[in-house]
């Protein structure tokens, strides 16, 4: 039996007005834990060699996000959170669980028996696609606002 963690039924959730919203119709999720760190450059004149560098703050990613309109649901929340520009907390939730967080006013909380990562940001493109013979796709990028938060199943 294999210990891995497959990545059907992981699950996106937002927190909207204070709600936890699943988004039902994601076919996949990319950039997560990606992220470049910045440098600070802290050379002296007595270097004489190359330049030194110290780490900077990390610049967060877009996470890239297609789904399938299945149902108007999802699209109407993206588009609803593209329009606002609010930033709000998303949780992804790995399959080795079923459990969805909690939220308390404006936070989430993990689900302690599900893998996930917890981390905030704001719908940046909602971008439609239509082609011949296909269900109508949307891809949603979020570009995150600070780190992320991974919480391991206990």
């Amino acid at each position: 039996m294999s210990n891995a963690v497959l990545s059907q039924g992981t699950e996106l959730f937002a927190l909207v007005n204070r709600e936890i919203v699943k988004c039902e119709c994601t076919a996949s999720i990319t950039g997560v834990g990606s992220g470049t760190k910045t440098e600070i450059d802290i050379t002296t004149l007595k270097e004489r060699v190359a330049k030194q560098y110290a780490s900077g703050l990390e610049e967060p990613a877009t996470l890239s996000i297609p789904y399938k309109m299945l149902n108007f649901k999802d699209h109407k929340v993206f588009e609803n959170l593209k329009k606002s520009g609010a930033t709000v907390k998303w949780c992804i939730a790995l399959s080795d669980g079923t459990n969805p967080p909690t939220a308390s006013d404006d936070d989430l909380t993990a689900p302690t028996e599900r893998t996930s990562v917890i981390f905030s940001g704001f719908v940046a493109e909602n971008s439609i696609e239509f082609a011949e013979n296909d269900v109508v796709k949307g891809t949603l990028s979020i570009k995150r606002s600070g780190g992320e938060t991974w919480n391991h199943k206990a």
